[in-house]
């Protein structure tokens, strides 16, 4: 089985001179091959960014690389990627990529490859032992600081922790962990089955991806001054404003910079939202306002979802794109 690697840069692709960490031709995939012969590799240059450096002309770049690759070829696709942005990037691939009857993996390390506190290995082999073993989906495998390696749904990984690196799914709904033998296990928490992720979904995107409209994260936090945002000059198609963990965000103030946003024509959603919850006043107000909720997914899944909907036809913020609602 050959398994295409696409190659991004990002911390599993570093080195580390005088203190500082740039992207450069890193040994990883040599020091896995030295261990595993057998597998064929067939490695392809996307691009070579800190994975912060992430915008729209590279998610464009990395979509239409595999959209113009023939993946008749292959068995699976590994994504090496800096863990920084990794959720943004996983959740926009496989909402776009969705048709894609191939197991995608992104790879990413806590560390560079030559520091020993380094998953990157680890977190190599766990994705080819997945492709290798009939895994299906969009997943993200990585070894935790505590040990576990877990193999998040790509739609459901949140941004790493600050200090631990470890990253998690929402709501604790991870895909599946693998214990030190290899062997994988199904969660039952995750509320998706194998059977589900074998079956690719219809396509969405043409021959070629393009991100022209621009959306705008917002992150709540107490006493926002919404008149920074001036929409005279240039303004985003679409906002989406997180909340707390109550699903609550200001009713006072955001009711007005709703209005604000709607006579300039910018769609607005408020996320997340639990779904089968009673609202708090505030987030009624809100939503009586005109944002539109977007529940029980995580905001790198939101930007992704609002992403797609405002630059492809006849996609609505009402459709699961790749099961990002747990």
């Amino acid at each position: 089985m050959k398994i295409l690697v696409l190659h991004t840069g990002g911390t599993i692709a570093s080195e580390k001179n005088d203190n500082v960490i740039n992207p450069a031709n890193a040994p990883v995939i040599e020091k896995f091959l030295k261990e595993h012969k057998d597998t064929e590799l067939e490695n392809v240059k996307v691009c070579e960014i800190l994975s912060e450096n992430a915008d729209n002309s590279f998610y464009e770049r990395l979509i239409n690389t595999i959209l113009s690759t023939d993946l008749s070829n292959y068995g699976g696709i590994i994504i090496m990627h800096g863990t920084d942005t990794l959720p943004f990037t996983s959740s926009l691939v496989a909402m776009a990529l969705r048709h894609i009857d191939l197991p995608v993996c992104f790879v990413s390390a806590n560390f560079v490859i030559t520091d020993p506190r380094s998953n990157a290995l680890d977190n190599l082999e766990l994705a080819v032992n997945y492709i290798e073993n009939g895994g299906k989906g969009f997943v993200v495998p990585y070894k935790n600081s505590n040990g576990k390696s877990l193999i998040h749904l790509a739609t459901r990984l949140y941004e790493a922790d600050f200090v631990s690196a470890d990253f998690n799914s929402i709501n604790n709904t991870y895909l599946a962990e693998a214990d030190n033998s290899g062997y994988i296990s199904f969660n039952r928490k995750s509320g998706i089955s194998y059977d589900e992720i074998s079956n690719p979904l219809p396509r969405i995107v043409g021959d070629k991806i393009n991100l022209d409209k621009r959306v705008l994260l917002i992150r709540a936090f107490p006493d926002i001054d919404y008149s920074v945002f001036d929409f005279e000059k240039t303004k985003p198609s679409a906002i989406i404003h997180t909340t707390y963990h109550s699903g609550t965000a200001d009713g006072n103030k955001l009711p007005e910079f709703i209005e604000k946003c709607k006579q300039n024509g910018i769609s607005f959603y408020l996320c997340p939202v639990r779904r089968n919850e009673a609202f708090y006043g505030s987030t009624d107000s809100i939503i009586a306002s005109g944002a539109i909720p977007l529940f029980n997914m995580t905001p790198e899944s939101a930007l992704a979802k609002i992403k797609l909907i405002n630059n492809i036809d006849g996609l609505s913020e009402k459709d699961s794109l790749y099961y990002e609602e747990f």
